[in-house]
């Protein structure tokens, strides 16, 4: 058994999917398994896809490809590789996105591997002209901090047994996925732990200057509500009410923040009001006071 199984869903992006894999054959740590699953790209990315799997092949010892003739989307994709994943831990990579070549190593190396039901770690933002280094939170996870925001990232590392038995990712969420997750698997198996590195590489350049979709995360946002609405207090709630607003990219109305304002809450309204405002004078503030290789946030 490979002690670490990574699945990779992708769906037209070849050429991303390519760095991710790059990405792999670069860890420190070799004995793990990779999963990638097409979910439906198109006639014209498909042979692509296929292209970029088999130059691959012979660079894993474990690669297992999953062809999805039809988009069912990418949790479909992600629970299909946690059903066949056969490492002891399991820990998921977007195909746009890259692993830092110590990620695999910190994590089985940890010393919080045993006592936590899961480990995460911060991620290096790349807008494609700068990057820098993002922890907002340290240590203990515990399931009222998450409650308060997904402070556990995009991707965890955890059992392979743990994923499987929370029955992977709720594929009726139209956003908020992972979210849902991590807080299923930190009731089911107990709190998690953040470690003070940055071993993820997040590209989001790819993405400025595209439309959000306000109503597919505020969708997410209440459907989440809907299904944990046992576990909210009143600061949940607010916190929650907040980060679907920074997450939509929608303004901020003084009604709003004041409804609002907790402790929790007053460093993502700040932020959130200083970049709609002043967002040239925000991303001067945050490349001077937070590069690569400087302070962490």
């Amino acid at each position: 058994m490979k002690t670490v199984s990574v699945y990779i869903p992708t769906r037209n992006r070849p050429e991303f999917l390519e760095r991710a894999l790059a990405s792999l054959v670069k860890q420190q740590h070799k004995a793990f398994q990779v999963l990638v699953c097409d979910d439906g790209s198109s006639a014209e990315n498909k042979p692509r896809v296929l292209s970029v799997i088999n130059r691959y092949r012979q660079r894993f010892s474990d690669l297992v490809f999953f062809n999805e003739p039809e988009s069912r989307g990418a949790c479909h994709a992600r629970n299909r590789m946690i059903e066949a994943a056969e490492g002891t831990y399991i820990t998921g990579l977007d195909d746009d996105d890259e692993f830092m070549p110590e990620r695999l190593r910190v994590f089985l190396d940890s010393r919080q591997l045993d006592r936590y039901a899961y480990l995460s770690a911060g991620k290096i933002v790349d807008d494609g002209t700068s990057s820098f280094e993002s922890i907002e939170t340290r240590g203990e996870i515990t399931l009222d901090k998450l409650l308060h925001s997904n402070i556990a990232g995009n991707q965890v590392f955890t059992r392979t047994e743990y994923l499987k038995a929370v029955g992977g990712f709720d594929e009726r969420f139209v956003s908020w996925q992972d979210y849902d997750l991590w807080v299923r698997l930190t009731r089911e198996f107990g709190a998690g732990y953040k470690i003070e590195k940055c071993t993820y590489r997040w590209h989001v350049g790819h993405e400025l200057g595209r439309i959000s979709n306000p109503a597919k995360v505020s969708a997410g946002y209440h459907q989440f509500l809907d299904k944990h609405a046992g576990l909210l207090s009143r600061r949940h709630r607010q916190a929650l009410a907040v980060q679907d607003r920074v997450q939509s990219e929608l303004p901020l109305s003084l009604g709003f923040a004041l409804a609002n304002m907790n402790l929790k809450t007053c460093y993502p309204l700040t932020k959130h009001l200083a970049r709609s405002q002043f967002p040239g004078f925000f991303l001067l503030l945050r490349n001077v006071m937070r590069p690569v290789g400087g302070s962490k946030a």
